[in-house]
């Protein structure tokens, strides 16, 4: 799964990178949190334009938001089935870029009572990259309406499966985010891009910020 992640540019360099105009000065975040709201990219008309939505998804059909607690992940194994997210796959309005510079996962000790080591997964060169996510609109029963999106995970490749057997979808260039966001593709097209990022892209470290906190 992917539970944390980083973003730490600041919105001029999110949105020379994705050419979108982030506004919002608290883009800039070392450990974001399920439930929080994260900078995104969206197609609105057949525009990117940049969103900020509430990380975990909650359906259209939900009775309560906070099943989206539940849904900050989806499998990319299994998208193309689950009624969370057949549909949402299948047109690039509800495709999402998630913007992110980094994600972690808990490695295990090998002393049970010693605590597990945050590690921080980035690409080679420390560049802004995306996560593959999909995103949606829910209507609470006061009328409020809450933006809300899931990252997609697959497999882990040869540098993450040390610590976990699933890693997030990144999309590490704009070739393969735009195929992402291609208004001609349907679920079955973009499903190819759901596979793990080759590990010789990608370094790893302790991620000392989140010792102790």
């Amino acid at each position: 799964m992917c539970g944390r992640y980083s973003i730490n540019a600041d919105p001029g360099k999110i949105g020379e990178r994705f050419g979108v105009l982030f506004e919002d000065s608290q883009t800039r975040r070392h450990n974001v949190k399920p439930s929080e709201d994260v900078p995104a990219v969206v197609l609105r008309e057949g525009q990117r334009c940049a969103e900020r939505l509430r990380w975990g998804l909650i359906p259209e059909w939900a009775d309560d938001e906070k099943v989206g607690y539940k849904m900050i992940n989806a499998r990319a194994e299994t998208i193309l089935e689950k009624k969370s997210f057949r549909d949402l796959v299948s047109t690039a309005e509800h495709r999402c870029l998630i913007v992110a510079d980094g994600f972690y996962e808990w490695m295990k000790p090998e002393d049970p009572k010693q605590k597990k080591t945050p590690m921080r997964y980035g690409l080679v060169g420390d560049e802004l990259f995306s996560f593959a996510g999909l995103w949606s609109t829910w209507s609470s029963p006061s009328g409020e309406e809450i933006g809300s999106c899931t990252i997609i995970t697959t497999g882990a490749n040869d540098l993450v499966v040390a610590v976990h057997d699933r890693m997030p979808v990144v999309l590490p260039d704009r070739s393969s985010e735009a195929a992402w966001l291609d208004s001609d593709a349907g679920g079955q097209e973009v499903s190819s891009l759901l596979v793990p990022l080759r590990a010789r892209d990608m370094h790893v470290r302790v991620a000392e910020e989140l010792i102790g906190g």
